[in-house]
């Protein structure tokens, strides 16, 4: 039935009687139904005829696909993408050449790779995509799923963005495609373009908190932390057991300094999942209050949880420093330069991995390589708030205060929050200049 839902009045209805095996049939006929119906409403020359798989899918292996595509659309964890994968498996073991299943493997290892940072799966994922390509060279999904790849492992942004455009092309409502142009306009500094795609995405699926999730974390990566922690809490108000969503906003929040507001999200999320991520950020918020031991025993676990994650390395060296252990720091400021330079190999232009292997080098005591790192980092996204605070951080390290407070000037004119400047333990030193107090004399620290 297709009913207009103001009015509450039938426009059509009709019934189908078919086998089952036949679904991808109905599902095509009952598209055409509705467009053919609706024609009144589009332009004259709208192409209406439906694209799908030139071949469907046995009945069995497309419900297995869509259960493992169900997982991967929830927040997820190494657990849940074992599942999806295994799903996928399952439904290619009945349809060897399914080129959607092909895809969610793919997919789901580069989700794998971002979270465990283990290089193996890259290639896992790359040989999905190729069997994809070679099952079907037509289906959004395929080139999605591609551009992903592309994407993350950071070695050509322009083939991320072909494959993401082949993927529209092909659907142009594909929101996952649109995520994904999004987030390669977003890594070539164009944010108002990745709005904007992002908003149209949410425009074709309001409900879907992935949208807004992705929305928030672009005003995230901008500095811009207020509006990113309202789209977070659109989230949670969605899904309220989004346990991403509520530590999206527990991170948010800590960004703008308001440390009290942060802990209680944070918390939610790690008592609906123990995510390294989060934990790490409570760990941070330990860390800017002064409570170094706390925060040094938070980043320990993160660190057994998630153990090749840089950024938690780093968080637990930047404790350690401070801490009543400080012999340690340099341990662990040396594990996270070598899980740096192994995320580098397969993300060389990645501009956050230059970033951090920047610091972890100068931490380490190789002010020189650092410098260059964090140079490069900045050629790629010249307008990181980040990549600018930690060029501030190399300077100072290096002596030279003048550099150090140019930089973290231009980092909060990109929207590094001022209030966590005053707050950092590294710049201790920095406070009693007065160029720093101009940055942060606003914040009441």
């Amino acid at each position: 039935q297709l009913i207009e839902s103001a009015t509450g009045f039938h426009v059509f209805s009709r019934s189908f009687d078919t086998k089952v095996r036949d679904h991808m049939s109905v599902q095509r006929d009952i598209t055409n139904l509705a467009i053919a119906n609706l024609r009144v409403a589009l332009p004259e020359d709208t192409n209406t005829e439906f694209v799908a798989s030139d071949v469907d899918p046995d009945i069995d292996a497309y419900m297995l696909y869509r259960r493992g595509k169900a997982v991967l659309d929830e927040p997820t964890t190494v657990a849940s993408i074992d599942e999806a994968i295994e799903l996928f498996r399952k439904a290619l073991e009945l349809d060897p050449d399914y080129a959607a299943a092909h895809a969610g493997i793919c997919r789901a290892n580069v989700v794998l790779y971002q979270m465990t940072r283990e290089s193996d799966v890259i290639n896992v994922a790359e040989d999905a995509c190729r069997s994809a390509l070679a099952s079907n060279p037509n289906l959004s999904v395929v080139y999605a799923a591609l551009g992903r790849l592309q994407l993350i492992a950071g070695k050509d942004m322009e083939a991320a963005a072909n494959a993401y455009r082949r993927a529209l092309d092909i659907n142009p409502g594909n929101v996952e495609a649109l995520r994904g142009m999004a987030a390669v306009q977003q890594r070539n500094q164009q944010f108002e373009e990745a709005e904007g795609l992002l908003k149209k995405a949410i425009d074709l699926q309001p409900g879907n908190w992935y949208n807004i999730d992705a929305l928030g974390t672009l005003y995230f990566v901008e500095g811009r932390y207020a509006e990113a922690a309202h789209a977070y809490r659109q989230v949670v108000f969605l899904d309220p057991d989004n346990w991403l969503g509520h530590g999206n906003l527990g991170s948010a929040l800590m960004m703008t300094g308001d440390f009290d507001a942060a802990v209680g999200p944070l918390n939610t999320s790690l008592r609906i999942e123990k995510d390294a991520y989060f934990l790490s950020n409570l760990g941070i918020i330990h860390y800017y209050l002064g409570e170094f031991d706390r925060s040094v025993e938070i980043h320990h676990q993160a660190a057994e949880d998630m153990p090749k994650s840089v950024s938690v390395w780093l968080n637990l060296g930047d404790a350690l420093r401070f801490s009543s252990q400080p012999g340690e720091a340099e341990s662990a400021y040396r594990t996270a330069e070598q899980l740096a330079i192994e995320e580098s190999s397969v993300a060389p232009n990645a501009p956050d991995s230059l970033y951090r292997q920047a610091w972890a080098t100068a931490a380490s005591g190789d002010m020189d390589q650092a410098q260059m790192l964090i140079e490069q980092s900045l050629s790629f996204a010249p307008e990181s708030p980040y990549a600018l605070y930690y060029d501030g951080l190399i300077k100072y390290s290096r002596g030279d205060k003048f550099a150090a407070i140019s930089a973290l000037r231009r980092s909060v004119e990109n929207g590094y929050p001022a209030v966590m400047l005053a707050a950092d333990p590294l710049l201790t030193g920095l406070r009693s200049e007065r160029g720093f107090d101009a940055i942060v004399g606003d914040t009441g620290e």
